[in-house]
């Protein structure tokens, strides 16, 4: 019993938590903005969806582009606030509700590592309840860490059909590797079998530094399990730099994996330095939080919930205003709740990090090609369903925020010249 108890309850160095939790939900803020927000038009379609369960079907709302983007952009504020001000258990509650709702409510959306992002943004509930900056028990952590090993340990279990051992399938899904070993003259055909059983050593490895872990830092722990986490975590870059390499159609997995192995295998002094730089970004928001006066609080409260409401109007997607919008409101509420407690430091906090993720925000979708995506991916789903004009004026807004408009344009005389045959000749 006290082994297991141990094992489960031992300390763990608060910085490894506070990288697992604060890297997460950046990744998760940006994933949700850039990657997620652009297959917003697909949502509702023809008037048809499928829940990823049933249940939801018969509850939900049926869901729309306005919907969608609402949800993606509340997603990313809220995890960005609190990867820059520091979570808090109420925001990761909400955060949960909202990404979980955000994948769960389509089909449409299929990347199954998403899964595993609802348990760890479920598992940072209890771990955003430790004591910050002090090394303790922390479960979660140690629980994710177990659920991480599973899935290594399901992943190499999977490969091992003839399929993958033989290389057949790694032949099919590497092709972009195929092409650079034959630029630089290597013949692929003998390499495909040895990567494929090379990629489950690796991934047996991961899986068994994981469950190491758990017990690191327990007393009486492992005296190698430092070393086998080192070793691990080049493992995890070899495989999943491979894959991010590799452009296959899996989200930001590989960013995800990297995140999670750099929390639970790096040394602890690394992490610390990697965590006190991530601070270092968002000193603003700490600094003189708790001696502002009221009302210089309440100025910094109006000015991020204006942001937020400027930025939700200037994206110009649908659902942007009202979804930031809300989030303006939730944010004023947030702060007159916490002035009344008399937390006025977490109240300025709170506003500041809403005014700095709003200014974020609008840069990184403004520099990135997801509105662009969003309309275009708009514009190829009606142009197929047969509704010209419609996609006419989908490409001619995808085309307002390209940075290339050529391909856009393209499309866009396509579709005009479509469209003139079909007026001329009505019954063609």
């Amino acid at each position: 019993m006290k082994m297991w108890e141990d094992l489960w309850y031992g300390p763990v160095p608060a910085a490894r938590a506070s990288w697992l939790v604060r890297v997460t939900l950046l990744l998760l803020a940006f994933d949700a903005c850039l990657l997620m927000l652009p297959h917003g038009g697909h949502y509702g379609a023809a008037g048809f969806n499928v829940a990823h369960f049933t249940w939801l079907d018969a509850l939900q709302p049926h869901p729309s582009p306005g919907l969608y983007v609402a949800l993606m952009l509340a997603v990313s504020v809220t995890a960005l606030v609190q990867a820059l001000a520091g979570p808090s258990r109420v925001l990761m509650c909400v955060l949960l509700l909202l990404y979980t709702y955000g994948w769960a409510m389509s089909v449409l959306d299929s990347y199954q590592h998403h899964y595993l992002l609802s348990l760890a943004l479920l598992l940072f509930v209890f771990l955003v309840g430790a004591r910050e900056g002090e090394d303790g028990p922390r479960w979660g952590f140690k629980l994710f860490g177990a659920n991480l090993a599973l899935v290594y340990a399901f992943a190499v279990v999977a490969k091992l059909e003839p399929a993958w051992l033989s290389g057949a399938t790694l032949r099919v899904v590497g092709g972009r590797l195929g092409g650079w070993l034959a630029e630089a003259g290597i013949p692929a055909a003998g390499l495909w079998r040895p990567l494929a059983i090379a990629t489950l050593f690796l991934e047996v490895l991961i899986a068994a530094a994981y469950w190491a872990s758990l017990s690191s830092g327990a007393p009486g722990a492992r005296p190698g399990a430092s070393r086998l986490g080192s070793v691990a975590w080049l493992a995890a870059l070899l495989l999943h730099g491979g894959i991010a390499l590799q452009g296959l159609n899996i989200g930001w997995f590989s960013a995800y994996a990297l995140a999670f192995a750099s929390a639970f295998f790096l040394p602890r002094s690394w992490v610390q330095r990697l965590g006190a730089a991530l601070s270092r970004l968002a000193w603003p928001i700490y600094r003189g939080a708790g001696t502002a006066s009221a009302a210089v609080r309440a100025g910094q409260a109006v000015l991020g919930a204006g942001s937020l409401t400027a930025v939700g109007l200037l994206l110009e997607l649908p659902g942007a205003a009202a979804g930031l919008g809300t989030c303006a409101l939730a944010l004023l509420g947030g702060v007159v709740l916490l002035e009344g407690r008399g937390r006025s430091p977490e109240a300025s906090k709170l506003a500041r990090a809403a005014l700095l993720s709003a200014a974020v925000l609008l840069a990184a979708i403004a520099v990135s090609p997801a509105r662009y995506d969003y309309y275009r991916f708009v514009g190829a789903d009606l142009r197929s369903r047969g509704d010209l004009a419609a996609a006419l004026e989908a490409y001619r807004q995808a085309a307002r925020f390209a940075r290339d408009p050529s391909h856009a344009q393209a499309r866009i005389d396509e579709l005009q010249s479509a469209l003139s045959r079909q007026a001329a000749d009505p019954w063609h």
